[in-house]
């Protein structure tokens, strides 16, 4: 984003309707004429808080906020890339990427929320089956039906595979 961006193109117009207005707002309300700042970047007249009289860092609405910001995490990741912690994890990331590196264990499901989760269920089942369920039947009831099966299925290599469906009549 260039400085004076709002005096080209379409934005020139845009502009001048926003200077059009804020002229208008102004002088109905005087009082928050001791809230306008320039901003930072394009020099465009914002309102802002009257706390913020003065001060030279405010940007904008349109655009420059987001790109100082964008910025300014670019330029955060750079200099933690270049640092021996970043480059390490950086390292690491793409080791993990390829598959040449260790991979990050998955990390194990809250155990507070976990424990509550089997306990209720184990209430609820004995309650159902009129018995004593034991926390490790909840376990091997919950690995069975919540196991995860792969999205690309394929038919092992000595089983015929799926059969088609016959032709309806």
């Amino acid at each position: 984003m260039t400085e004076n961006w709002f005096r080209c193109g379409d934005a020139r117009q845009a502009a001048a309707g926003y200077y059009k207005a804020l002229r208008q707002v102004l002088r109905l309300r005087p009082d928050l004429r001791c809230g306008t700042v320039r901003c930072a970047h394009c020099g465009i007249l914002v309102l802002s808080h009257p706390c913020n009289r003065g001060r030279r860092d405010i940007r904008c609405p349109f655009g420059c906020r987001q790109h100082h910001a964008r910025k300014e995490s670019n330029r955060r990741s750079a200099a933690y890339d270049h640092s021996d912690e970043g480059r390490g994890k950086k390292k690491a990331l793409n080791a993990r990427r390829t598959g040449t590196g260790p991979t990050r264990p998955t990390p194990p499901p809250h155990p507070d929320f976990c424990r509550a989760i089997v306990e209720y269920l184990r209430q609820i089942v004995g309650r159902i089956e009129r018995r004593r369920v034991e926390r490790r039947e909840i376990a091997e009831l919950l690995a069975r039906v919540m196991r995860q099966r792969s999205l690309d299925f394929q038919a092992k290599p000595d089983s015929p595979g799926p059969v088609p469906r016959a032709a309806s009549p």
